[in-house]
């Protein structure tokens, strides 16, 4: 029910409903009663309480930027724009202007709507429960600051906005979609993100985080600290930023950038790149391309037909326990490539002799270069073929056994 007040000073009760009263201008007293009620106070010092149910403030009429001070009691005072003078009581959600808006205070794990505008949502206690951009926004940038706090935070609604949280909460949780395409969330100070099963945009930042992309096709990036990364179902892109990172994907484009990463493609056809440090890279499941980067690397294809780059660095590679072809390319340094009595039909695509090794010691067939010797024969397409037996066997391509020494090999 719609209850219109006057430009004079009302006292207005709601009915047993859910109420959208309007006081206009005036020092208005404005009770919704029970029900889930909107009060919208207007020009003038306003007292707005919300009574039983869920209810609101709205400030959506304001002509300028608003501030709600939330005080450990739960209740409020408003300053700028239409908030100006207004005592909150008995309200557990807050919809702001069109413009710079801040709400602040102990929160209390209310829910607070954001139009539009660079607002800001400041927690002492750090309980935080709230929706933002409900409404079409203008894509400008949204913060909140969780404070100096040390429990979590949900964030139910956001969409076509920027949101960088700040703080130090334990865990973000957020509950719906961010659109990859043009919306963000950035932490600053949270330790850890749980991503929606929709798109999610999610940067952490110095700290040693945890994000977990959930569903959806999601863009994760870790920062400078220490991270693990999750990227769960759809098809991830995840950087895992400087220091020592720990990253997990599913059918995903995995980063691992500077540090000494761990990046686990898990299942899907993943591309995952070290970079620079020493990685530690698995395919998991699926048709994977592994690039190692700079430094030595350790590159393990998993199960399926993957492709294996060492890039720079001593790198040390191996296909997978399966019977699939494996492709290893061990680019520049001195290059280890590890086989067993299962590897399948493996590829060395770039065998130096005299400077790469290839490691037999988990083939039980071969326990010395004359074993190889006799296992080995050239091919007509130029390149050596070494058979372990029972299928499994690898190529060293553009090769001949002449080629071959002891001190290619590893017992």
């Amino acid at each position: 029910m719609i209850i219109p007040g006057t430009n004079g000073n009302d006292v207005i009760l709601g009915e047993d409903t859910s109420d959208f009263i309007l006081g206009y201008e005036g020092n208005d007293t404005i009770n919704g009663g029970d029900g889930n009620d909107n009060l919208r106070g207007g020009i003038g010092a306003d007292w707005l309480i919300g009574g039983d149910g869920f209810d609101r403030a709205d400030y959506r009429d304001s002509t300028s930027g608003i501030t709600i001070q939330f005080s450990p009691h739960g209740w409020a005072t408003g300053s700028g724009g239409t908030a100006e003078g207004d005592y909150l009581q008995e309200i557990e959600a807050v919809i702001g202007s069109s413009y710079n808006d801040k709400v602040e205070g102990w929160l209390g794990g209310d829910t607070f709507f954001h139009i539009s505008g660079n607002d800001e949502f400041f927690t002492t206690n750090g309980k935080i429960d709230f929706e933002l951009a409900t409404e079409a926004s203008n894509g400008v940038g949204v913060i909140v600051n969780l404070g100096h706090s040390s429990v979590n935070a949900v964030m139910t609604t956001f969409t076509e906005t920027h949101v960088t949280v700040l703080g130090h909460t334990n865990r973000l949780f957020m509950e719906q979609a961010v659109d990859a395409g043009a919306s963000s969330v950035r932490m600053i100070g949270v330790v850890d993100v749980d991503g929606t099963q929709n798109s999610d945009w999610i940067a952490a930042d110095l700290n040693d985080n945890i994000l977990d992309g959930h569903g959806g096709n999601d863009y994760l990036f870790g920062g400078r600290g220490k991270d693990v990364i999750y990227g769960g179902d759809g098809d991830d892109s995840i950087v895992g930023g400087n220091e020592v990172d720990s990253v997990l994907g599913d059918d995903d484009t995995l980063y691992g950038e500077n540090g000494d990463d761990t990046i686990f493609g898990g299942v899907g056809n993943d591309l995952l790149r070290g970079d620079a440090g020493y990685d530690s890279l698995d395919g998991g499941s699926g048709l994977d391309t592994l690039r190692g980067g700079d430094e030595n690397d350790t590159l393990h294809g998993g199960t399926g037909s993957d492709r294996l780059y060492g890039d720079d660095g001593d790198d040390v590679m191996f296909g997978g326990n399966d019977l699939d072809i494996d492709y290893l390319i061990g680019g520049a340094g001195a290059d280890t490539f590890l086989f067993s009595n299962t590897t399948g039909r493996d590829r060395i695509l770039d065998f130096e002799t005299g400077i790469d090794r290839i490691d037999l010691s988990d083939v039980s067939s071969l326990n010395n270069f004359s074993d190889v010797l006799a296992a080995a024969s050239n091919t007509s397409n130029g390149h050596v073929k070494i058979d372990f037996g029972g299928g499994n066997l690898v190529y060293i391509y553009d090769a001949s056994i002449a080629d071959l020494n002891a001190n290619d090999f590893v017992f």
